[in-house]
């Protein structure tokens, strides 16, 4: 077993006995490397770090050492798993697992591999439970978390309350049932074609929040109009701006959540957000009796959720775009000219 506190000594020898070594020991040259399996950089590294060795051949010996990346609850983890490897062999197939199966490090990875090594059920259970419970507490001090959440409860409100609420909203704008029901078949219909489009056209630009606030924007907008408006075919281009901007940009929106908020597990961060929209229910509520105070009317409550919505986007303004689409970025202004394979 190697001691993981002392990879902070850079000047110490390699150990033929301690150290994770590929090559010769014999060999003129030797790279050390103090890495860990979750730094971005350490993990683009092991391509290149396979491109030298496969260059020099006998001439060169790696050592990796292990430095885990401090802040991330699965970089300490990570280190102690490969640790757990019952010969060199199974050390360097785990190594290279954990550098090369995903982009990012995650929680899966870590199982993954622990199910490889053989490692006892009880420990990897207990380890994702841990890591469960930290990424919970690492979203909950994250401020761009409260943000989106923001944006979630307010878009999700305005869409659950105009499907639930459309019989009264169509009386008050002299629409008959049949209209009502196509109106919230133009709804769906828009945030299904939202829902295609908006993810794509994110990925494809390299950019989370600027779609998110596009969506936002628009929504204010469609909202105030669908509150304002007179007239089926007036409501109707309201209706689908709305779903299409609101339904379409969700996606966009939990695929960031799960971004900002790696290494915690995406599906907590996505149990979180379908927590807020759920809880966007009560906004309904809120609507319904606030109906008496406006005489009967649900006008004043959709212009206030037009008003809470661009104030969301007044907030969602203050957010960091995603560090996924920063590396994403990064990597499309320089790209990789040689495809090099991972360890051996």
């Amino acid at each position: 077993m190697i001691d993981l506190a002392r990879g902070n000594w850079l000047d110490r020898p390699v150990n033929e006995e301690s150290d994770h070594i590929l090559g010769r020991n014999d060999a003129p040259i030797t790279l050390v490397e103090y890495g860990s399996y979750a730094c971005p950089y350490c993990r683009a590294a092991n391509e290149r770090i396979a491109e030298v060795r496969d260059q020099f051949g006998d001439r060169l010996r790696y050592v990796f050492r292990h430095k885990p990346l401090a802040g991330n609850p699965l970089a300490r983890p990570a280190a102690d798993l490969v640790e757990r490897a019952r010969d060199a062999k199974s050390f360097w197939s785990a190594h290279v697992r954990l550098m090369t199966r995903s982009e990012v490090l995650t929680a899966d990875d870590l199982a993954t591999v622990a199910a490889d090594l053989g490692v006892g059920q009880d420990d990897p259970e207990d380890e994702a439970r841990a890591l469960v419970l930290d990424g919970f507490k690492m979203m909950l001090k994250q401020r761009d978390v409260y943000f989106l959440s923001f944006v979630l409860f307010i878009g999700s409100g305005i869409v659950n309350a105009v499907f639930t609420l459309i019989d009264g909203l169509g009386k008050e704008k002299g629409l008959t049932t049949e209209q009502g029901v196509t109106l919230t078949i133009v709804l769906l219909v828009a945030g299904i074609i939202g829902s295609i489009v908006l993810p794509v056209f994110s990925d494809a630009v390299r950019q989370r929040k600027t779609i998110i606030l596009l969506g936002i924007f628009g929504a204010v907008p469609s909202t105030l109009c669908l509150a304002m408006g007179t007239g089926f075919n007036f409501e109707a281009v309201c209706f689908f701006v709305l779903g299409f901007c609101v339904t379409g940009v969700t996606p966009v929106a939990y695929q960031y959540g799960a971004e900002i908020t790696h290494p915690a597990p995406e599906g907590a961060s996505n149990g979180l957000f379908a927590l807020v929209v759920q809880a966007s229910g009560l906004l309904i509520v809120l609507m319904d009796g606030l109906k008496s105070s406006f005489h009967n009317s649900y006008v004043p409550s959709i212009a206030g959720l037009a008003v809470m919505i661009a104030a969301s986007g007044l907030l969602f303004l203050l957010a960091k775009e995603s560090p996924e689409m920063h590396r994403r970025r990064a990597q499309d202004a320089a790209p990789v000219n040689a495809a090099v394979g991972p360890l051996d």
